[in-house]
C-alpha cells in the first residue's frame, strides 16, 4: 500500500498511493456528469457552464493527485543520515537531518495521519509519511510495520 522499501542504503515509502482507484472513479463520474450537461443542457447556459467549470476544477485536482502527489516519495537516506522528498522523479529536496526529525501524529477533520517535522518547529509545516487512516486496522499495520522501521532508522 505504501510501496515501502527498506534496503541497506535507504528506506523509502510513498504515502499517497492508496487513493488512486477512488480518484479514477470520481473522475469518471464527474466526466459523465459534465458530458451529460454539455449534451443535454437542462438549465440555462450560465448554470450549465458553472457545472462544467466545477467539474473541470475537480478534474484538474484529480490529475494533479495522479500525476504528482501519488508519485511523491519520502526517502530516509541511511548513509547521509538525511530525509529527502522526491517529487515523482522531477526533483528531490532535502527536508531534514536525522538529528532534527520529529515524528508527529496529526489529527485533522478528515482523519489522523503521521508526519515528520523539525524538532524545533513541531507545530509548523509537517510532511505526511502516511495516508489518513480510515480504521484502526490500517493504523495498527502502519505502526507495527512501517513506523517501527522509520523510528529504528532515525534513532
Amino acid at each position: 500500500m505504501y510501496n515501502f522499501k527498506n534496503t541497506s542504503t535507504e528506506l523509502s515509502l510513498r504515502p499517497h498511493t492508496g487513493n488512486q482507484k477512488r480518484d479514477v472513479i470520481i473522475g469518471l463520474v464527474v466526466a459523465a456528469v459534465m458530458l451529460f450537461f454539455w449534451i443535454y443542457p437542462l438549465f440555462n447556459s450560465d448554470i450549465t457552464y458553472i457545472i462544467i467549470g466545477v467539474g473541470a476544477v475537480i478534474w484538474v485536482r484529480i490529475l494533479f493527485d495522479l500525476l504528482f502527489q501519488s508519485k511523491t516519495k519520502i526517502i530516509f537516506d541511511k548513509q547521509k543520515r538525511r530525509v529527502y522528498k522526491n517529487y515523482g522523479g522531477f526533483f528531490k529536496i532535502k527536508l531534514y537531518d536525522f538529528s532534527d526529525v520529529a515524528i508527529l501524529s496529526t489529527e485533522e477533520c478528515s482523519g489522523d495521519y503521521y508526519g515528520i517535522a523539525h524538532k524545533k518547529n513541531r507545530y509548523g509545516k509537517n510532511h505526511a509519511i502516511s495516508n489518513r487512516f480510515a480504521n484502526d486496522k490500517e493504523r495498527l499495520y502502519y505502526e507495527s510495520e512501517i513506523l517501527m522501521a522509520i523510528e529504528k532508522v532515525i534513532s
